[in-house]
């Protein structure tokens, strides 16, 4: 199935180009796989994207330039720069596939017209494989809903958010969540807010069952905020490893399969990292440290 199939380009009010579903897509279902245009690395400046544009026929500089650029007018940045900064996302290449070495940036056309939400339904990757940035539906979507990524860690307060998106991408999001007022607003800072808390303070492994405590509260509060789909990965891996160093089987290989249903839905079934879990689902005590940590507590499954 193409990609026009799936969704469409389309004016949205207030928001300028977005990309609308043309019939409901299914959770783990791919929407787009996309080259880049071009490709920069590490700090770019006008002379280098006009470098990397000059070799591309007309009808891509075309394609460039007709992309947003929350940067007009600021004074910060030329017109290209504006105009990178704005759309880039984050990309391999050929000598360094994962971009992990070189921070290398592209200019994906297509993927650039889909807005920011901080309940993103759709998640976008970095394919090592193919080359090829890669967007999925993180969950079942429906026709006519806007198709929207992440822009940035929205495991933050709204306060938080706003704050990294004015400053690398320039404008205050709108979307649904930061949109809430009230009572319903402060439940939601909150539980994005603990949320960090627990994620930046180490998970303590000398302690499991407060650990695993934690990693159960997590996963409540990123399903009342409806962002599990997004952001299970994580957890249940931690929930994997503390039921995998006590040497519990059964509820180490439920984790796993947790774990590896989620990467499915995330990356694809055939991703090396959801083979990856699909081992550990079926044979946790091949995890290298299995049965090496305190036996002495009380474990459960990620659905108790």
């Amino acid at each position: 199935m193409n990609a026009q199939d799936l969704f469409v380009i389309q004016d949205i009010p207030g928001k300028g180009k977005g990309a609308i579903a043309l019939q409901a897509i299914v959770a783990g279902q791919p929407i787009l796989t996309e080259l880049p245009l071009a490709v920069q690395h590490c700090h770019v400046t006008d002379q280098s994207i006009a470098a990397a544009l000059s070799p591309l026929p007309r009808s891509d500089h075309i394609r460039f330039l007709s992309l947003s650029n929350a940067w007009k007018g600021s004074g910060l940045y030329g017109p290209l720069v504006g105009t990178w900064l704005t759309n880039a996302l984050p990309c391999g290449t050929p000598e360094d596939p994962c971009g992990d070495d070189t921070e290398a940036d592209g200019i994906f056309p297509i993927a650039a017209r889909f807005n920011a939400s901080c309940a993103p339904n759709v998640h976008h990757y970095w394919d090592e494989v193919i080359q090829k940035l890669v967007l999925r539906a993180v969950r079942d979507i429906a026709q006519g809903e806007e198709l929207c990524l992440a822009y940035v860690d929205v495991i933050a307060s709204r306060a938080e958010r706003r704050a990294a998106l004015q400053e690398y991408y320039n404008y205050e999001c709108r979307c649904g969540t930061c949109s809430l007022t009230g009572q319903s607003l402060r439940e939601s800072d909150r539980r994005r807010s603990l949320i960090a808390r627990i994620r930046e303070n180490a998970l303590d492994y000398c302690d499991p069952a407060f650990g695993f405590y934690k990693v159960k509260f997590a996963i409540r509060l990123l399903r009342e905020e409806g962002l599990l789909e997004s952001h299970c990965i994580n957890w249940y891996r931690i929930g994997f490893e503390f039921c995998a160093l006590a040497g519990d089987v059964a509820s180490a290989s439920k984790w796993a399969r947790k774990t590896w249903e989620a990467t499915c839905i995330l990356k694809g079934s055939d991703s090396s990292s959801a083979q990856y879990w699909q081992n550990f689902a079926e044979y946790p005590e091949d995890f290298i440290d299995f049965g090496k940590g305190d036996r002495g507590y009380v474990l459960q499954g990620p659905d108790v």
